[in-house]
């Protein structure tokens, strides 16, 4: 389970330092999760085999019910799909338009009609640069190959800024998660 701690003395993983818990903390922050003093947001499987980052109270967790064979394999799969998530933020908030692309299937294009297209306009928009993102209720369900990331995603840059709820699908291409498709609607 990936847990992302944000108290400085208390969390939910056994026997943590508070060293660890403050780098925890710490790796919170710098991938733009939403956090205070007295929230911590950790990454829950859900019986239904959903991964869903929960915000509350810090407290020790629930010991996670027993799962099947079948529904323990995929766990690291969405462990994978959660950093893949994070590295593609992080790539765009630094401007990094190489890195940022590196996430998308080589045939992508959005709602553009080309690749090249696409990549142009996300070139000039990575240039502006001073862009934040934050991702907040990532959920991240796997099924055939397929992952479905469901999430809020803030967006704010010097020209623009939105909040809105931004679904991807993601496909491992020679080993690694790499987005497919994504929509995003104003909320």
């Amino acid at each position: 389970m990936v847990t992302l701690c944000v108290g400085l003395s208390a969390c939910s993983a056994p026997g943590s330092t508070e060293r660890a818990l403050n780098d925890q903390a710490a790796r919170a922050s710098s991938l733009g999760i939403e956090r205070d003093q007295t929230q911590a947001m950790t990454a829950v499987a859900q019986p239904d085999g959903k991964v869903r980052l929960a915000v509350g109270e810090l407290k020790p967790a629930a010991p996670l019910a027993a799962a099947s064979a079948a529904q323990a394999a995929p766990e690291s799969e969405r462990r994978e799909v959660v950093t893949e998530i994070l590295a593609w933020r992080k790539a765009w908030t630094e401007g990094d338009a190489n890195a940022y692309i590196s996430h998308y299937e080589r045939s992508f294009q959005g709602e553009l009609t080309s690749l090249s297209a696409w990549e142009k306009q996300r070139r000039e928009r990575l240039a502006s640069g001073d862009i934040a993102v934050k991702i907040l209720d990532l959920t991240v369900r796997i099924a055939d190959g397929v992952a479905l990331a469901e999430f809020e995603q803030r967006y704010l840059s010097k020209k623009h800024e939105d909040v809105g709820a931004k679904t991807m699908k993601l496909r491992r291409i020679d080993g690694k998660w790499l987005i497919t498709e994504e929509k995003w609607r104003k909320t």
